[in-house]
């Protein structure tokens, strides 16, 4: 996982995404629980949910 700042709103946010490929997996706010504070909002289009009875798909380069 890695971040970076994203300004297409009115106000700055941080994206994570996918150290490796880029791909956007939502945003990190600092107004979560304790012990960490921050608060990390998924997009849900980048989540595959997989049966526990199923083999998880190979990593994509």
């Amino acid at each position: 996982v890695a971040t970076r700042t994203d300004y297409k709103l009115i106000f700055p946010r941080t994206e994570y995404h996918c150290a490796r490929c880029g791909g956007h997996q939502g945003h990190v706010f600092k107004d979560g629980p304790q012990p960490t504070g921050l608060r990390y909002c998924n997009n849900g289009l980048a989540l595959q949910f997989v049966a526990r009875s199923d083999k998880l798909p190979e990593l994509r380069a």
